[in-house]
This record gives structure tokens, sequence and C-alpha cells, in this order.
């Protein structure tokens, strides 16, 4: 039990409150406060303050939740769907985001000269002056935006690379960490975040503020790697030897001094869970490649951890391995060749990571015989994903090849779906071409890029990069699937009830030839018993039809009988009754006469 008091008098309360934590703490505070003061003691910003029967204002006195001067009250979590914690990034003019408290914390050398204020991101144009908070998604407006005066974005999160992924010129980016308000959670902290300069001029750009009597610290950009090791994928003495967590944290300690970045790195609790064990650390950024082409030794692997909305990591590409091997396999073989940066897994498919100047070795080691490469795009990088449509069904490889050469266009043809009557050829380059539609003795060629939907996939490659192409070719080009693996296989197998990782789902328009054919056969099948059904439903049609016709004229018959019976009965109803004479009366009669 914790006590706490405000102010010691006749008039204090006292108040029991169980926290979130289930601690039971006795505050003693005067009768004219609030729940708010109750917040700011237990420093709790975020719960609910509720008695047993409702929750409470942050301006409620709390003497009336008193009875003889004692209350109970309680700490609770906020309701699922309920007010938010803290206040939106970016403000706009539907709502209000954070707030920039000091704008002195970024270095501008004509600060004196400019009125300097926080804009709202609905609100900027061409002479707009100040710092404007934005998201990731919004910064994307911007990419073509220039200002006359000093104006910049303020991104949430050391976002470098992503911003200058998306075009940005890398002059123009730096990050840093400002001073936000957060209306809603009422607290002022320092946040990371990512500059962006608009302003035309470079003599207008906002820099880091820096002074000789600024305390230096160290600050390095870190990225987060995952140390991973599964049972399906190692050999059965590395599993013997790391797959507890005890040996396998000291494993990952151990590779840590082998880089020389031990000091400098991050250790997060290791996570064990059904023949699976991963440990997160976060690493300078400068210890990159060393540390990777330490993966796949003694079957544990070493990769970035990423979402779908990251940028590509700089420096490497990640090819896919068409071979079928495994972890240990993959390394003794691929080892030794230039810029090598280790092997990793996504569960049912290896990757390789290689130096962007070593690409076209690495390439020629995988690929030999491959005729989606030649000599001119063995070293490209695949960064963009372009569609290409126009060319007739059963193109070759080298028809393609000669199409991009006379374009001047260095790109991958990766992989070709050929249907009844066109061809869409799907492809990889670094670059955008020349002409996005040229002509042919054919016809028009049109050239697309394709751009990832985020809220379609959920999931992609740890890397995050345009798969390098990998699946086996026929001699007219068409992809055709690959057979089940037995590490496939023993993945099934060994996972089942255990830790469900998400697994990629290939998107609908890169499905292969044979799975076109077997939706086709689909569709046929399904056509020929709707026709079924409608020839059957034609044949109750006309049975109904006969049998109501059947019907209609025994009725009508019936009914001209009916008439004739009612007819014959009023005609006889009509005529006069004609009594006839008695027999006996005739005869008695008769012999009277004989008498006289």
């Amino acid at each position: 039990m914790d006590t706490h008091c405000l102010q010691s008098n006749d008039d204090s309360l006292a108040i029991w409150v169980r926290t979130v934590d289930c601690k039971l703490r006795l505050l003693h505070v005067t009768a004219s406060s609030t729940v708010f003061d109750l917040r700011s003691i237990l420093s709790d910003f975020h719960s609910r303050i509720a008695t047993f029967r409702f929750d409470l204002d942050d301006q409620t006195l709390l003497r009336d939740q008193c009875i003889d001067g004692v209350a109970h009250l309680m700490c609770l979590g906020r309701l699922r769907g309920g007010a938010s914690l803290r206040a939106p990034w970016e403000t706009t003019s539907s709502k209000d985001g954070l707030i920039i408290t000091d704008f002195s914390e970024v270095a501008l050398e004509s600060f004196e000269s400019h009125d300097l204020r926080q804009l709202h991101i609905d609100s900027l144009h061409t002479h707009s002056t100040g710092l404007c908070l934005a998201t990731q998604t919004s910064s994307k407006k911007f990419l073509q935006f220039e200002t006359a005066t000093p104006c910049a974005l303020v991104v949430k999160g050391h976002v470098e690379e992503y911003i200058k992924m998306l075009g940005f010129d890398s002059k123009r980016v730096f990050t840093t960490s400002l001073s936000l308000r957060d209306p809603v959670a009422s607290s002022v902290e320092p946040r990371a975040v990512t500059i962006v300069n608009l302003a035309r001029e470079e003599s207008e750009w906002f820099n880091k503020f820096a002074s000789d009597d600024d305390f230096q610290v160290n600050a390095a950009t870190k990225i987060m790697v995952m140390f991973e090791l599964r049972k399906c994928d190692a050999a059965q003495e590395d599993w013997d030897a790391f797959g507890n967590k005890t040996a396998f944290m000291n494993y990952t300690d151990e590779t840590l001094t082998s880089a020389l970045i031990r000091q400098e790195a991050v250790g997060y609790e290791p996570f064990v869970k059904d023949d699976y064990l991963v440990r997160k650390v976060l690493i300078p950024a400068c210890a990159r490649d060393s540390l990777y082409r330490l993966s796949a030794a003694r079957s544990i692997q070493i990769k970035a951890k990423r979402t779908v909305t990251d940028a590509p990591e700089q420096g490497l590409e990640v090819i896919k391995i068409p071979q079928t091997l495994t972890l240990a396999e993959a390394r003794a073989q691929f080892a030794n060749i230039s810029g090598y940066l280790g092997i990793f897994s996504n569960q049912k498919q290896l990757f390789i990571r290689v130096a962007d100047n070593h690409i076209s070795e690495m390439r020629q080691a995988l690929y030999a015989d491959d005729p989606r490469f030649t000599a001119s795009n063995l070293g490209v990088k695949s960064r963009w994903l372009f569609k290409v449509l126009g060319f007739p069904t059963g193109v070759a490889w080298d028809t393609v090849h000669k199409f991009f050469a006379s374009i001047e266009w260095k790109a991958i043809p990766t992989k070709a779906l050929h249907l009844s009557e066109m061809a869409i050829i799907f492809a990889t380059a670094a670059s955008n071409p020349s002409v996005w539609k040229a002509r042919t003795d054919y016809g028009p060629v049109h050239i697309m890029l394709l751009e990832r939907n985020f809220s379609k996939n959920k999931f992609s490659n740890p890397q995050d990069g345009v798969p390098d192409p990998a699946q086996p070719v026929l001699s007219n080009g068409s992809a055709v699937d690959t057979p089940n693996t037995p590490r496939g296989r023993a993945f099934t197998s060994q996972r089942t009830g255990g830790l469900k990782l998400p697994v990629p789902k290939i998107p609908a328009s890169l499905a292969p030839d044979q799975g076109l054919g077997t939706r086709v056969a689909a569709l046929e099948a399904q056509m020929k018993r709707v026709q079924t059904d409608v020839g059957s439903l034609n044949d109750s049609q006309r049975e109904t039809r006969l049998q109501i016709q059947q019907l209609t004229e025994q009725q009508s018959s019936g009914f001209q009988s009916l008439l004739a019976a009612i007819q014959d009965l009023k005609q006889n109803q009509s005529s006069p009754a004609i009594v006839p004479s008695s027999p006996q009366r005739r005869r008695m009669g008769t012999k009277a006469d004989d008498d006289l």
C-alpha cells in the first residue's frame, strides 16, 4: 500500500485508489481537489477514473464521491472504441493535431525576419511560411511543391530513407527531434521527426540547431534486425544446440561481439513458441552488411524487421534462389561469391542478399541459362515493377529484349501471361522508360508502372522489394508452377497448431497460366450446369402449361353440364302439373257400369 498527502488539514479527504497495476494507494487531498488533480498525483492521464458505478469527469470534485470523508475509486483502461489517448499527428481543417512549442529548436539564418508559425496541412500554398506537421502519406502530395518563403514539412519518425525514395532531394531532408505538445494527453514530449524543406532557395532551408555549448550525443542511425531460428529450416545438430532460449540468446550476443557492435547494439528479450525463436536487436546502420554476412550460420537467420510501407533497403538487392536448397546448402554454395550479404527465408522460399555493385555476378551464378537475362540486364536493380501490354500471345523473350533495347530501356522481363490473343509482360527496372508508348509492326505497345496497394497486400517479403524472377520458365517464356518442396512440406507438418505467421499472397494479376486455365474450366463447367438447369426449367414450364390447359377444359365442360341441368329444372317448374287417375277407382267404375 502506498500513501500520498497533498495537504494535511482538517478538511482533507482520504481517497483509496486501485491503480491499473492492481496496487492499492491511499491519497490525502483537499476538499476542493478534482479528478484532474488526482490524475496529476498518480501521473496517469490515460486511464479512466471511476467509482464502482460510473466514470468520473476530470472536473468532478472528489468530495462529491466521499462518504464521511473517504472515497473508493479505480483507475481503469480506456474502453475500446472510445476517445483517442493522443492527438493525431497532423492538423487539418477538421481536426487539431500536435502543436510545435518552440520554433527555435530548428535553425534558420533569416529567422528573425520571418513570422514563423505552424501551418495546417490543408492550407499550404506557395507563400506559406512556417512548419507543417505531415504524415508519410500526406508528404507524397508535395513532391513537386515549392514555396517562395521558408517552409518545411515535419514528418513523423526518422523516415529519411523513405522520404528520399519518394523522390525528394536528399539535401532538403534531415532528421532531428522537436518538442511537441499533445492537447489530448496534456503533455509536452520530444518526438523523432524528419524535416523536409519546401523552400525554393537553399538559403531559406531549416537546419539542425547546433551550438558549441550543446552536450554532444552520438546519434548514429540504428536499424532493427531479427535473429530467427525455425526447427523446420535448421539442421538437427543446430536445433539441438540452440533450440532453447538461453543458448539462442548467448549465440546472438556472441555474433554481435564478433561484428564489433556489442556495446552499441540494444537487444530485446527473445520470443519462443512452438519450435520457433526470434530476437529483435537494434544495431548501428553502418554495421548492417557485416552482420548480414553471418546470416544462416548455424541455421540462424539475420534479416531486417520490416513492414509493407517501409522503403527498400539501400545498397543491396534481394534475389530469390530458384533451386530447392536448405539454408546450410545455400550458404555453402553462394557464400564465396563477391558481394554476398547472407541468406534468409520467408518460411517457403530462400532469398539471397547481394551488394548493388555485384548484382550481375550473383545473377550469373543463379540464372546462367535463363532466357530472361542478357548481358545488358544482369546487373539491373529491381526497384520498380512494370506491366507491358501490346505483344501477341506466344511472344519470345528475345523479341522482348530487342524491344527494350530499341527504346534504350534496361529492364528484366520477369513473367509472361499468354492469354487468348494478347500477352502481358511483367518487367522490373531501376528507372522509368524514356517513352511509355511505342509502335511496332504488330501495333502499339504500352508500358505501365505498377504501384503497390497496401490495403490489399497485407504481407510482403521481409525485404519488401520487388521480387526478383525465380520461377522456372518454358521455352516459349510462359511461367509454370514450382512443385511443393520438402521445405514447404516440412514447414506445414511441423508448424500446424503453432505460431501462425502471415503467409504472402500472390496477387491475382500475377497468377500463372495454369491457374487461368483452371478458372476457365471451372467457369465452363458452371455454364454447362446452368444450361442444364435452364432446360429442366423449360420442360417443367411446358408440363405445367399443359396441365393448366387440361384443367381448364375439364372445368369448362363441367360448367356447361351444370348450366344445362339448371335450364331443364327451370322448364319443369314452369309447366302445369298433371294429376294421374287412380287405377283402383277406374276399375271400380268399370264394374258398376257392368252391373247396370
